[in-house]
Parts: C-alpha cells; sequence; structure tokens
C-alpha cells in the first residue's frame, strides 16, 4: 500500500505535542521538557511511541505554524513525530502573510492549506486551535462520505490516550 492509499494524518505541535499551558500538579501527567528555538516546549515521553504508530498507518504531515521547524528542529529534539518529513507550509496557501491576518486562532488560518492537502481523502487533524465551522465543515465532508475526524485537545495537557485511541480507530476504518 502506498501512503497516498493511506489516509492522512495532520499533527499540529502547540496545544497538542507541546502543553503550552501545562500546570504541574498532583494527578497531572509527568511532562518532560526542552527548549527549542527559544521556546521551553512540555511533552510526554510517551507521545514519542504514540505519534509514531499513528504515522505507520497514514500519510503524515506536520500541520503547525512551525511549518519547516517542526521537521528540522521539534521532532529531532523531542523524537516525537521523527517519521513526519512533510509540512504544510501555510502561508503559501492564504492570501496574506500571518502577520496580516485578521480574525481569531490560527485554526482558520491553517484551512486553506489543509483543505489543498487532504483533497477529497480521508483524514484525521488534531490541533488545539480549531473553529466550530471547521467542526461544521468537517460534518459535511463526513455526510458527503469523505471520512474526516477533527480532535481538538485541551492545549494544558495535549494528547492523550483517548485522543490516540480515537485516531487509530479512525485511521484504521478508512
Amino acid at each position: 500500500m502506498s501512503k497516498h492509499d493511506k489516509p492522512i494524518f495532520l499533527a499540529d505541535v502547540d496545544g497538542v505535542l507541546n502543553a503550552f499551558r501545562h500546570q504541574p500538579g498532583p494527578g497531572q501527567p509527568q511532562y518532560k521538557w526542552r527548549r527549542i528555538q527559544g521556546y521551553k516546549i512540555f511533552f510526554r515521553p510517551e507521545w514519542v511511541e504514540w505519534v509514531d504508530d499513528l504515522v505507520a498507518v497514514s500519510d503524515a504531515y506536520w500541520a503547525s505554524m512551525w511549518h519547516s521547524a517542526a521537521v528540522d528542529h521539534f521532532a529531532p529534539r523531542t523524537g516525537i513525530g521523527t517519521g513526519i518529513g512533510r509540512y504544510i507550509d501555510f502561508d503559501f496557501h492564504h492570501e496574506r502573510a500571518l502577520g496580516e491576518r485578521t480574525g481569531g486562532g490560527v485554526g482558520p488560518y491553517k484551512h486553506p492549506g489543509i483543505v489543498a492537502t487532504v483533497g477529497d481523502r480521508p483524514f484525521v487533524w488534531i490541533d488545539d486551535d480549531i473553529a466550530e465551522w471547521q467542526h461544521h465543515w468537517a460534518a459535511q465532508r463526513n455526510a458527503g462520505g469523505i471520512p474526516t475526524l477533527l480532535i481538538q485537545p485541551d492545549p494544558a495537557v495535549g494528547l492523550t490516550e483517548e485522543h490516540v485511541a480515537l485516531a487509530h480507530q479512525f485511521l484504521g476504518g478508512c
């Protein structure tokens, strides 16, 4: 099976694989941290294996505002997503540069690049910043027969075992 026969997996960094609003405390998962490109990154060691497992059953892309830095800096320094060699260049797919955009969050900013990347293929997108209208867009794709799953983690926690199980179930069913 070629990678193009597999469903697409889109992975964000901040808020998913970097619990950037992480508040340590009792009962919280244990996070490691690294300083990468001036940012303090909080991540769970198990994310390495979890993401590797998702990459193995998908055609994976970084869908992060880190762009090429996800491939060149984040993955090598954390060990997470080292098998993801491609990223979506959101600036290329958007009419205005990031500094010129208006509106809330980067989820809507990412949308044109995501649409161009996934086309009519099944995909799962894990991102903490997804707008309500994007959830409706995903529901319309599903209703039209194109399997689409959006998973939106709490940015203070990031990726959970439940998210991974849901993504595996989805990817395995496509």
